[in-house]
Formats: structure tokens, C-alpha cells, sequence
């Protein structure tokens, strides 16, 4: 069936530059930096703006957020 083999195609091109984006993201920057993309991301999405500061609240513990941008809590 050439649908079907085209979607399955489709998720695994999508799932390789899913990979290739996160292999590129632990490579090229080191974990300042990738934490620093972190928080940016959680404050885009969850943080509340007041007046020109925003507040974010992360209910993670260090060691996820250390899971979250490859590395180990130290």
C-alpha cells in the first residue's frame, strides 16, 4: 500500500530531524547555554508577564531540568 509507505516515511523524516536537532543542540552548545535556551522556552510558554519582568514558577527538580538539557545535576 503506497499511502501507507509514504506516511511511515513521512514520521520517520520527521523523527530523524527531530534526533539530528537534539544531537546537533548537545554538541554545539555547552550546558549554560542550554540551559539559558531552556528557560527562555518555559518562559515563552508558561511565564507571566508583570508590567517588563516575567515570572516563571518551574515545578521541576534540578535533577529533571538536568534531564531535560542533557547533563547530570552536580
Amino acid at each position: 500500500n503506497p499511502a501507507f509507505a509514504l506516511k511511515g516515511l513521512r514520521i520517520l523524516g520527521r523523527r530523524v530531524r527531530s534526533l539530528a536537532a537534539l544531537v546537533e543542540e548537545l554538541t554545539l552548545h555547552d550546558v549554560r547555554a542550554r540551559l539559558a535556551r531552556f528557560l527562555l522556552s518555559e518562559a515563552e510558554s508558561r511565564g507571566e508577564e508583570k508590567g517588563a519582568e516575567i515570572y516563571l514558577r518551574l515545578n521541576l527538580t534540578r535533577v529533571q531540568i538536568a534531564a531535560r538539557i542533557g547533563t547530570v545535576r552536580e
